[in-house]
């Protein structure tokens, strides 16, 4: 089998032919998840080690991403209280708005915060 590896050793993808940058000949074991999880794996000598570190790394940038799209819609959901309370100070009528906005102020930022740290995670390599 011929793998084509980046510039760290890691498995990028197969080569047809060895006329590709980066391509070697791996005539040893082929783990049974390899294709579902190839880049994880570096090829060192005659064996694909499969890197976990990389895989945990990859599995936080997912939770991340995730994390943040919820903080997203919750982020939408607070615009729409605040727009709420804001109209309810112009009519002079507070009775309409039942959110405490202090509270939700104090959980705006604390969730702000938390974008900055997700964003440095999906930021790392």
């Amino acid at each position: 089998m011929k793998l084509i590896l980046d510039v760290n050793g890691y498995v990028k993808g197969y080569a047809l032919s060895s006329d590709t940058e980066n391509v070697v000949e791996y005539s040893g074991e082929i783990p049974s998840d390899f294709e579902q999880n190839m880049i994880l794996y570096k090829v060192d000598g005659e064996e694909l080690i499969f890197d976990t570190e990389k895989y945990n790394a990859m599995i936080q940038k997912e939770l991340a991403m995730k994390e943040l799209q919820e903080i997203g819609l919750w982020f939408k959901w607070y615009d729409i209280q605040v727009a709420q309370y804001e109209r309810s100070l112009r009519v002079s009528d507070l009775s309409v708005f039942s959110q405490d906005i202090t509270l939700l102020d104090t959980e705006a930022n604390e969730k702000q915060h938390r974008v900055r740290e997700l964003k440095t995670i999906l930021e790392g390599d």
